[in-house]
């Protein structure tokens, strides 16, 4: 975290004589971990970081109704959902607090320590919902995979018992009457040479 010069008067909102310090400290906490490209993750904590919190929070609530293939996920994700909202709407009322500049810059600094505590929170929290994602995703592929094997199981069995059944009573039957006629034949052979 960079420095910052406590002796000029600057908001967590980034409209700053020191240069918008906030807006830095948030965007080097979203470089530093922000997860893929296209994760939950980095779209909301670019929002926040971008002040944009109502999309923040309706983009939360979207993704946690839009996972309906995982009948899992919602119950494993609904606290974690609301928790992010909260930290959202927290990092919100320490940003945009009005009268900041108005503080001294010992409670402005605890405030902004605060957001970025919350920031760092929402980060974690974010990471979990990915997780219970990925997790819920794991369960459906590996319970798709033991249905597939139930299944070959099931229809290597049904060929087996039905192999078997042929074989008692087709196969080793047309075989003994394959086998009688062969003797006959060599019989009636073996006597036609000897001349009986």
């Amino acid at each position: 975290m960079g420095a910052i010069d406590y002796n000029q008067d600057f908001d967590l909102a980034g409209a700053s004589s020191g240069g918008g310090s906030d807006q830095a400290d948030f965007r080097k906490r979203l470089q530093a971990d922000s997860g893929r490209l296209d994760s939950l993750r980095r779209a909301i904590l670019n929002m926040v970081t971008e002040e944009r919190y109502d999309s923040a929070i309706s983009e939360l609530k979207t993704y946690s109704n839009f996972r309906t293939e995982y009948p899992d996920f919602k119950p494993r994700t609904e606290r974690h959902i609301q928790h992010c909202i909260d930290l959202v709407l927290a990092i919100k009322a320490k940003r945009s607090l009005p009268g900041l500049s108005r503080l001294s810059a010992a409670k402005q600094k605890e405030l902004h320590d605060m957001a970025l505590h919350h920031f760092d929170e929402l980060t974690h929290f974010l990471k979990q919902i990915e997780k219970v994602e990925v997790d819920v995703k794991l369960a459906d592929v590996r319970s798709t995979v033991w249905f597939l094997q139930t299944c070959v199981y099931c229809m290597l069995a049904l060929f087996v018992g039905t192999l078997f059944v042929d074989m008692t009573s087709g196969f080793f039957t047309g075989g003994i009457v394959y086998m009688d006629d062969l003797l006959s034949r060599a019989a009636a052979f073996i006597f036609g040479l000897v001349g009986m």
